[in-house]
């Protein structure tokens, strides 16, 4: 049970950070950000786009202590990604 309280604030953590992970977005707009570049490299256009990679497969023992399960379960749910 001992685990549950830091799984807990962990989740309560990303769901308060979220808008920041994935951009802010809205759903249907472009979501990322410009870059500014430095130097040489100023008249490049760079951005940065955060997007969902896919299905997460989550393989774990069932008597490991189920922490280490539940935060790649957040991690993923997090960045937008179904997880199995």
């Amino acid at each position: 049970m001992a685990e549950i309280g830091a799984l807990i604030g962990r989740a309560l953590k990303g769901a308060k950070e979220l808008e920041a992970w994935v951009g802010g977005g809205k759903g249907g707009e472009e979501i990322g950000e410009d870059v500014k570049l430095e130097g040489w490299q100023e008249a490049w256009k760079a951005r940065v786009e955060k997007k969902s990679k896919g299905v997460v497969l989550i393989i774990y023992p069932w008597n490991y202590p189920i922490i280490l399960t539940f935060q790649r379960l957040c991690g993923a749910i997090a960045a937008g990604c179904p997880a199995l």
